[in-house]
């Protein structure tokens, strides 16, 4: 059997939503772009030309992309594959072709020299699976439609995988080993693939790393400020965006003000924007997960125009999505922080969520929380509710509860957030027939 590592989506539609996330944009050759460049980073032509990388730089067939020590680079291929390379990586694109219109002589042939990185497969890896391979010292991935992250051990004689999303098949001359969502294995020269806990070692605090995620990765910009986000005016890419209507926003390009306050985004061939609205209310714990909420004026959701009053809100949530997913134990998670709920009518002043709680079952992939807080004062709200894990994500799952002493439903979504799952941020949407209470909550283990 020959050597290779064949990666089967279950999910596609997460994948689809990165893909279109980023748009192909014209490279040297129609090949790719650096989305951003932290640190060493070069491009080696096949002439050993040497030339540094930064935003915006046009990366070609035979070019050798190297991440020094502390480099990291985000690169976004015109079929829409995303790849971010780790510090002390070599990555080369051997041949890619892909003119903008499925022709059947699309290809991308890759090769993993040294290092790690995680990907996300476009439109090539989507549809033509045979022709979309990356080569390593130890087996030959081959990708469709799915999110991975690998890395080779300094010796190059070991490559570790983790699935983020999909199914993988790994697989050498000695034999091959499926790996699910959340799982990890390792293969070794003359040696059968086996599921391990070696995940690949990705470099700690990495904000790049996925993920995404949504699963690690692609979080970071060109420029910064003291707290790590991006200097006022400045757009980024960022792991994960949600919105009080439960809609996820996968690696959406996103902007901030001086305070580091979402000012808007963009997915593909949606964009929103806070408009003449203002922020209300906004906090954060670290780098990994932030949360706000619009009102007081007329912003843009999903491209539609909405007009907010001061006691009502878009709710969000967006932070560094966890890459590669706990396989066991049972995790309990509390409030860390969230937005001021609202009554979606703006009938009732905005209130307070008071506690929200979670316990995550990762190997059963099942989850259970509850929530509760109050809007206009005395009018109390409460729900809890259970459901299954897709990836890093909670999916949209129904809740019960009251709102004052009438019983009330709705629904709640949400993701995990950081390397290692160590928060979880969800929207919740709960409804008597009279009141719709919304908000945003993070949760911490």
């Amino acid at each position: 059997m020959s050597a290779q590592h064949i990666f089967r989506l279950r999910n596609p539609a997460l994948l689809l939503a990165l893909a279109a996330a980023f748009p192909a944009v014209s490279s040297a050759d129609g090949t790719a772009n650096v989305d951003f460049s932290i640190g060493s980073v070069m491009a080696v032509n096949a002439a050993g030309i040497a030339r540094p990388l930064s935003k915006g730089g046009g990366i070609g067939n035979g070019d050798t992309v190297r991440t020094g020590e502390g480099g990291r680079a985000q690169i976004r291929f015109t079929d829409g594959a995303l790849v971010s390379l780790q510090p002390q990586t070599e990555f080369r694109i051997d041949d890619y072709q892909y003119s903008g219109n499925p022709d059947g002589q699309e290809k991308g042939f890759f090769s993993l020299l040294k290092g790690g990185l995680r990907t996300v497969t476009g439109w090539i890896g989507r549809s033509k699976r045979e022709n979309y391979k990356v080569t390593t010292s130890v087996a030959t991935i081959g990708i469709r439609g799915t999110e991975y992250t690998a890395g080779l051990s300094p010796s190059g004689d070991s490559l570790a995988v983790a699935t983020g999303e999909g199914l993988v098949e790994v697989c050498n001359g000695a034999g091959c080993i499926l790996l699910a969502s959340g799982e990890s294995g390792v293969a070794q020269k003359d040696s059968p693939p086996r599921r391990d806990n070696s995940r690949p070692q990705l470099p700690p605090n990495d904000t790049l790393t996925t993920t995404t995620g949504d699963q690690t990765v692609f979080i970071g910009g060109d420029q910064v400020n003291s707290a790590g986000l991006p200097a006022a005016g400045q757009a980024f890419t960022v792991g994960h965006v949600v919105n009080s209507g439960g809609v996820f926003h996968d690696n959406s390009t996103i902007s901030f003000d001086s305070a580091g306050n979402l000012t808007g985004y963009t997915s593909g061939t949606f964009t929103s924007s806070i408009g003449t609205a203002s922020v209300a209310d906004s906090g954060t714990s670290d780098s990994i997960i932030k949360w706000g909420r619009w009102a007081s004026g007329t912003a843009v959701v999903d491209n539609l125009s909405v007009t907010l009053g001061a006691s009502q809100g878009v709710h969000l949530l967006w932070g560094v999505p966890t890459a590669v997913m706990p396989t066991s134990g049972t995790v309990a998670y509390s409030l860390l922080g969230g937005t001021s709920p609202t009554e979606a009518g703006g009938l009732l002043t905005p209130g307070t969520l008071s506690s929200a709680s979670m316990s995550v079952n990762f190997g059963a992939l099942t989850f259970s929380l509850s929530l509760s807080g109050s809007v206009g004062g005395p009018t109390a709200f409460s729900a809890s509710g259970s459901g299954s894990l897709t990836g890093n994500k909670l999916s949209s799952s129904s809740l019960t509860g009251l709102i004052g002493a009438c019983s009330a439903t709705g629904s709640v979504s949400g993701m995990f957030f950081g390397a290692s799952a160590e928060r979880s941020g969800l929207t919740y949407k709960m409804s008597d027939g009279t009141y719709t209470i919304v908000g945003a909550a993070a949760l911490k283990q």
